[in-house]
């Protein structure tokens, strides 16, 4: 450098540290540094005994004796999952770029469409980690995902090196999804086959395996809107968990790549409410069904999810337990509270509990509340006997349809209010199916218009019950509300009363009703069952009230239909 000298150090001669003329030093005698001994002996660089608690250098010293804490094991699945996904597909298996593609697409965003509210970390962990690992699940979740880009016509195609191009990406993906689809099945028959008659004697990891397969198929018939598919696939799950009796093996075998709990609760969302879309029969008319456990205490998001189904889904109890589910007097009611009350404070405690929840969870915690606080508001409903009380639970139903909004805004999965966009298809009830709910229960015509909207505003596709065939039917409803009286009218007159719910109406059964037009329905004209009509180019619904289903009339109001 300009105007700088560089100063380098001289060599040091050895002689100067191997001279006689310097004086000896005293070394210290130095000891191999303990691995396990007490962290004092170790800072101070000197030998442990490792006596326990207390060594014996740091007794003599009268020092603080400490060792370290040893480290705590990780639950089984959770060290899977949080393991970084470093194998694409099972073994065996040699996939191609499009392959990888749809795969990666269903481990980064179908899986979240799945999940909803509830279920989160198992449907975007557990279920891509098992599918690296179990070909069926894997050849099915390409499957899936080639179905869901197939309807989605704004995309760009998944197109192979060798397609050909005289096909339409739509037909290309369509194709890829059915070969896929049959290559799970054969992976599938295998497994299966392998057991012979010996299927009650599964090893549990091919059970969850075998389930979660048929989960991603129910999926993929959900994804195309065919329901006759659907009840198929539901029909075989129902089947293959009454021949392996799942749920009913030892817990200690339960050491599968996937949250037991969480799987359990898809299994029993599909088991109640796809069995109520389709033509499978209920849960009470079976001879074996899988058991809902009773959750006493909520150490998990998904223990609270466990707890709140049988709350929303009645049939998930034992029949005995429940009375009928032709009842709808006091003591189901009554029952109901019991049990509203009870989650109540286990969910409270639960929050109190001091556990650190995500912002997802946050969200789900507020659901929960608000399913509860609807679930109350249903009970209230069936309770009240005055037009005092009726119209003040109909003002609480006003006002809770305003935290549903809300609600349905931060979580809706479609791109915007009154989105044109179908909505995912999605294993778990959302803010929709405690809206349904709450339109039924009121008996306020304006309630009910509210309600209708918000399902136009945000809709939604939960297992098979999607909000634009639940509006459908619900439009034809407030029609057949509306002209209610004047039809059951001359059956009233012929000798068939109506019931008559509140005590302080002035109403001759013979010759009315407690309707009120655009004010009021009475309980006689509410809607009480349904049929669909899917035969032919105009599908059409047929509906009943409770006055003609109590009577046995036949189904003589037909209205237009979107399934």
């Amino acid at each position: 450098m300009r105007g700088y000298t560089v100063l380098r150090p001289k060599a040091i001669e050895p002689s100067i540290y191997t001279s006689a003329v310097t004086a000896p030093r005293l070394q210290k005698k130095q000891h191999p540094r303990s691995r396990t001994g007490c962290l004092t002996c170790r800072n101070r660089r000197v030998k442990c005994d490792e006596s326990q608690p207390i060594c014996k250098r740091c007794a003599i010293a009268r020092l603080a004796c400490e060792y370290r804490k040893p480290k705590q094991a990780r639950q089984l699945h959770q060290a899977v999952w949080l393991q970084p996904a470093t194998v694409l597909c099972p073994d065996g298996i040699q996939p191609v770029g499009y392959e990888i593609d749809l795969f990666g697409t269903f481990r980064s965003s179908m899986v979240t469409l799945f999940a909803g509210m509830f279920n989160n970390r198992f449907w975007r962990f557990d279920v891509p980690t098992a599918a690296q690992v179990y070909p069926s699940m894997w050849h099915a979740a390409v499957a899936l995902t080639a179905i869901h880009k197939s309807i989605k016509v704004d995309k760009q195609p998944v197109t192979p090196p060798d397609a050909d191009s005289t096909l339409v990406p739509r037909n290309q993906l369509y194709r890829y999804a059915l070969m896929h689809f049959n290559k799970s099945i054969q992976y599938l028959a295998t497994v299966v086959s392998s057991y012979g008659e010996n299927l009650g004697n599964m090893r549990y990891k091919d059970k969850e395996m075998i389930i979660m397969t048929n989960i991603l198929y129910i999926g993929l018939c959900g994804v195309l809107r065919d329901e006759q598919q659907v009840t198929s696939q539901c029909w075989n799950l129902v089947n293959i968990l009454e021949t392996m009796k799942f749920g009913e093996e030892d817990p200690s075998s339960r050491r599968g790549i996937m949250a037991y709990k969480d799987l359990l609760s898809i299994i029993l969302i599909i088991d109640t409410v796809i069995s109520q879309q389709t033509s499978l029969p209920e849960r009470w008319a079976r001879k074996w069904v899988v058991k809902c456990p009773a959750v006493n205490r909520f150490t998990s998001m998904t223990d609270a999810y466990l707890a709140l189904l049988p709350t929303q889904y009645p049939n998930l109890l034992d029949r005995e337990t429940f009375v009928s589910p032709q009842d709808q007097g006091p003591l189901r009611t009554n029952v109901r509270l019991d049990m509203i009350e009870e989650y109540n404070a286990n969910l409270d405690a639960f929050v109190r509990s001091g556990c650190t929840f995500t912002p997802s969870e946050r969200e789900t915690i507020d659901a929960l509340q608000l399913f509860m606080d609807a679930s109350v508001l249903r009970e209230q409903a069936i309770l009240a006997t005055t037009r005092e009380e009726v119209r003040i639970v109909n003002d609480k139903i006003f006002l809770i349809l305003d935290r549903f909004e809300q609600g349905m805004a931060r979580t809706s999965l479609v791109d915007g209010p009154y989105s044109t966009e179908p909505p995912p298809f999605v294993f778990g009830p959302s803010y929709g199916k405690v809206l349904q709910i709450m339109i039924i229960i009121s008996s306020r015509p304006e309630v009910r218009w509210k309600g209708i909207e918000l399902m136009r505003k945000w809709p939604y596709n939960e297992a098979t019950n999607r909000s634009e065939a639940i509006v459908s039917l619900y439009e034809a409803m407030m029609e057949h509300c509306r002209t209610g009286p004047e039809r059951t009218l001359p059956f009233q007159k012929s000798g068939l009363p109506i019931a008559i719910r509140l005590s302080d109406s002035n109403v001759d059964p013979y010759n009315g009703c407690e309707c009120i037009p655009d004010y009021h329905i009475c309980g006689g004209h509410k809607m009480g069952n349904y049929e669909r009509d899917l035969i032919g180019p105009s599908p059409r619904v047929g509906i009943l009230s409770w006055y003609e289903r109590l009577n046995n009339l036949p189904i003589s109001a037909w209205y237009p239909y979107n399934p």
